[in-house]
């Protein structure tokens, strides 16, 4: 069996796997923006439903995000239902683990991000709901589609939450 060339079979050396992941961080905080993340705390687990309709989301995390989608919000844009206008908004966003793991494992005790957590984008004062994610093992990002989220006012709101200079 042939052997690969001694010099590029890099794949295993962990130094420069560190400085791949140096690089992604870099261009992610250079091209990126700062957004909040909000991890999604369990009040009420139902067993039956597997879901959590009482939800709560007192801690923010101030962390740089790439927008992947920069032409504009895709998902299924703006129709006319019998309801009224309904504006379903949808953005790819794109997180290096090595900053995810410093800033919001170090506040929120979570090792990555996960499906019904919020994204608060402050470029247009949206909340953007974490739809689904894709990691791709050992590439250094995770990709986080999001769905611009519709708040009802089902529970009356406690306590006000404050990303940078706006209220949440």
């Amino acid at each position: 069996m042939a052997q690969p060339n001694f010099y590029f079979n890099n794949f295993q050396h962990s130094g420069e796997q560190n400085l791949i992941a140096d690089l992604v961080t870099e261009s992610i905080s250079i091209y990126g923006m700062g957004v909040g993340y909000l991890a999604k705390t369990i009040v009420e687990y139902d067993e039956l439903y597997t879901e959590d309709d009482l939800a709560q989301f007192n801690q923010v995390s101030d962390v740089v995000m790439y927008i992947k989608s920069a032409d504009g919000f895709e998902g299924e844009g703006d129709f006319l239902s019998k309801f009224g206008l309904e504006i379903r908004d949808q953005m790819t966003l794109c997180i290096a683990r090595r900053h995810f793991a410093e800033t919001v494992q170090q506040e929120q005790s979570i090792s990555r991000p996960r499906e019904g957590d919020l994204v608060f984008l402050p470029l247009n004062e949206k909340i953007f709901q974490i739809e689904n994610l894709d990691d791709y093992g050992s590439v250094k990002v995770i990709d986080i589609k999001n769905l611009d989220l519709h708040i009802s006012l089902e529970a009356p709101k406690e306590k006000k939450v404050t990303v940078g200079e706006f209220e949440v």
